[in-house]
């Protein structure tokens, strides 16, 4: 089982998605990946934030990227972060049709060929569009909180689902699981994917119950 720190969370006082928690994930053995949150400015800078709304700051998309500098970081500054066997999980946190976050993120990708990246969202439209344009990106979607649940049968390289959905996946597919933040959620991964790969989600990487798989 691989371990993924959810926005960089763990034990540390850093802010989720900041460059500081990411790294201090990245730094710890027993954590194979980091997840991180996308969004793009009005001048098309891709930034690292969970939420569309910053105070202080305002909308992130109507609002330059000069504004937010030395508050959210770029999707740039942690690719020249990560370890050669680490793993970043980037969700699109874009809810438009609009295309142009993919693009951006896919040309930021370029830049670094050799960093292992995997990209997820619940906005079916980007992740389709990002299958048929870049179909050598390893993409997903993701389900849960009744969003994209028709699509649990739906191929793709990968899912991203919520525990509850466990009786419904295939083990012998590639899944992201998430939140796996208790000990009786473990258990049941543990139970459903026996010995098979599979990507666990977390908010509380340091705990202690996930020593005894990894």
């Amino acid at each position: 089982m691989f371990l993924v720190s959810h926005r960089g969370n763990g034990d540390h006082s850093f802010k989720e998605n900041s460059k500081e928690a990411i790294l201090f994930s990245f730094e710890k053995p027993y954590i194979s990946g980091v997840e991180i949150d996308v969004r793009l400015t009005k001048d098309k800078k891709v930034v690292l934030s969970h939420d569309f709304f910053i105070f202080g700051i305002g909308v992130i998309k109507w609002n330059r990227y000069k504004k937010m500098k030395g508050v959210l970081p770029l999707l740039e500054e942690i690719l020249k972060i990560v370890p050669e066997n680490k793993f970043l999980l980037v969700e699109l946190k874009e809810a438009r049709k609009d295309i142009e976050l993919v693009k951006r993120v896919i040309k930021i990708l370029h830049k670094y060929p050799n960093k292992k990246v995997y990209i997820h969202s619940f906005n079916s439209t980007l992740i389709d569009f990002l299958k048929e344009k870049y179909p050598y990106i390893k993409s997903g979607i993701i389900i849960g909180y009744g969003i994209n649940s028709e699509k649990i049968y739906y191929h793709y390289p990968f899912k991203t689902v919520h525990y509850h959905y466990l009786t419904k996946i295939h083990p012998s597919k590639m899944y992201f699981i998430f939140n796996i933040n208790h000990q009786e959620e473990l258990e049941q991964v543990q139970q459903k994917f026996k010995k098979r790969n599979v990507f666990l989600i977390t908010d509380v990487p340091h705990s202690s119950f996930f020593k005894t798989v990894l």
